[in-house]
């Protein structure tokens, strides 16, 4: 579901998985599954284990919140234990990367 003009984020964060496990994002805007895990992101992208990525289009020029989650063969989740990670997207059509973010179980 997309809520409003969409620009594009690229999100990284180095995490390492169990054998099944693969990285997600879930977050406060509905692009990010509005906190629900069955309504998170795809599946990020990983061709240089640990590090993962994906592109995902979010609202223009809105801050919102998310978090990393692993997700296993059986649908099982573990969720980062750090408080919430927020980030503003760009204003106007602008593709723009995160920062690397480190999996966190603080």
């Amino acid at each position: 579901m997309l809520s409003g003009d969409q620009n594009q984020i690229v999100f990284h964060v180095n995490a390492s998985t169990n054998y099944g496990e693969n990285i997600y994002i879930v977050g406060s805007i509905p692009e990010l599954g509005s906190w629900t895990t069955a309504n998170c992101t795809e599946v990020m992208m990983c061709p240089n284990y640990p590090d993962w990525f994906l592109p995902v289009s979010v609202p223009a020029g809105k801050t919102f919140q998310f978090k990393f989650i692993k997700k296993d063969a059986s649908g099982n989740v573990t969720w980062e234990s750090c408080s919430n990670r927020v980030t503003t997207s760009a204003s106007g059509s602008t593709a723009v990367n995160t920062i690397y973010y480190t999996w966190n179980v603080n």
